[in-house]
């Protein structure tokens, strides 16, 4: 194609090693990175093999990628809607999930690459969808790590609905041990935003200890703070008073 090897390592799909050029994604599953306009614009790299280096490696950021304003599958995204229409877009973490889930027959599928969502990617989002269900993998850490992403997705106007996936799995692991018909009840599940951030902070504090319990009450309130609806305040404060006896008033 008339490339240099100088470019081809600017890139990332090139590096040198006593000054010779290899493959930088030798050994991997190449997955094309497109954008919105159906150009190629990275590649992602899965291992086949079990090793002691990552599982996935990406083409470096250039002029033409960067992670944080793109979004894999948005192509087929966009195509989507111009021949369909969207309800909703689910958001998951990796490429693997995004294509177990779209083999599974639920097309309106990104994902964040594994990275947390930004500004960039939520106005993308914005002009497909005023909906997005967020769908992280199962396991409390990353769950607790990913708010500040889904909040930014609020900011930009989005309604975010939060998928609870079963402890350690991952949407790929769902569809393979669940089926489609698992997923999309788990889908139908998915709740709103403030809902899994006081489930987060259930699950941060032991209502049964004293502290813990003070601790909940203090931190699920400036949850509930959030919320603009008087409806949905006090709908959300009997949650808190159910759980600790803390009363009502």
């Amino acid at each position: 194609k008339g490339y240099t090897y100088e470019q081809m390592n600017m890139a990332g799909v090139v590096d040198f090693k006593d000054n010779r050029p290899y493959d930088a994604l030798g050994g991997r599953l190449i997955i094309p990175i497109i954008n919105q306009f159906n150009q190629v614009v990275a590649f992602g790299g899965r291992l086949l093999e079990k090793a002691d280096f990552a599982k996935y490696k990406n083409t470096r950021e250039t002029i033409v990628f960067s992670k944080s304003n793109n979004l894999y599958n948005l192509n087929n995204l966009k195509k989507l809607k111009n021949e369909k229409g969207l309800d909703g877009v689910i958001i998951v973490e990796g490429y693997m999930d995004t294509i177990s889930l779209v083999q599974a027959g639920f097309q309106n599928v990104v994902a964040s690459m594994g990275t947390s969502l930004t500004k960039d990617q939520a106005r993308i989002l914005k002009r497909y969808t005023d909906k997005v269900f967020i769908c992280y993998d199962g396991d409390f850490a990353g769950q607790k790590a990913s708010i500040r992403g889904l909040e930014i997705l609020s900011e930009e106007g989005l309604e975010v609905k939060v998928v609870a996936l079963p402890d350690g799995l991952d949407p790929d692991d769902v569809i393979k041990q669940m089926g489609e018909e698992g997923y999309r009840k788990l889908l139908l599940g998915a709740k709103p935003l403030i809902d899994f951030k006081l489930d987060i902070v259930k699950r941060t504090y032991d209502v049964n200890t004293i502290d813990g319990k003070r601790k909940y009450v203090i931190n699920a309130i400036r949850v509930i703070r959030e919320s603009t609806s008087p409806a949905e305040q006090e709908d959300l404060l009997k949650i808190i008073r159910d759980l600790t006896g803390t009363t009502y008033e």
